[in-house]
């Protein structure tokens, strides 16, 4: 059971890689489809490796195969000043890193990366998540003063 709809959600992606990408792109976007299957990643994982991508073929000038390093930097500064959350540009340059090793022909499996995307630096600083929201005792006691039962106030 598919709660989360993700068929759907890989279909209407594959609609839109069909309208705005380039036939070439749509080719090699449906390759890494496939090897990711392959591997035996689930529907869920391989929409969130193919919704970067389509990203970067959409606004690319070139096709992704045709992306070189110079490129990729210029891609990675823009997904670095969007207001995204941390782990959002975490995930975008995962996406990245891995298809461009795929595309270059390294192992699916391995640590290692292509030449071109090797410097993306793809983990999340401590720094930049910033602190946890911690509440005060006056704030429990507001958020058990609204609360109707004892269900309620045991959540």
């Amino acid at each position: 059971m598919d709660i989360h709809n993700n068929q759907g959600r890989l279909k209407k992606l594959w609609v839109r890689i069909d309208k705005y990408c380039s036939k070439a792109d749509v080719k090699i976007l449906a390759r890494f489809q496939d090897e990711l299957y392959a591997h035996g990643l689930s529907t869920a994982r391989i929409i969130i490796y193919l919704g970067p991508l389509y990203m970067v073929s959409k606004n690319a000038r070139k096709g992704l195969a045709k992306l070189d390093k110079d490129d990729l930097k210029k891609i990675i500064s823009k997904i670095e000043m969007k207001d995204y959350s941390e782990w959002t540009k975490v995930r975008y340059k995962y996406a990245i890193k891995k298809f461009y090793s795929w595309l270059d022909g390294i192992e699916w499996n391995t640590k290692e990366y292509s030449e071109r995307v090797k410097w993306i630096g793809a983990t999340v600083k401590r720094s930049r998540l910033g602190r946890p929201v911690i509440l005060t005792k006056e704030e429990i006691l507001k958020l058990f003063s609204v609360c109707k039962g004892t269900r309620e106030k045991a959540l």
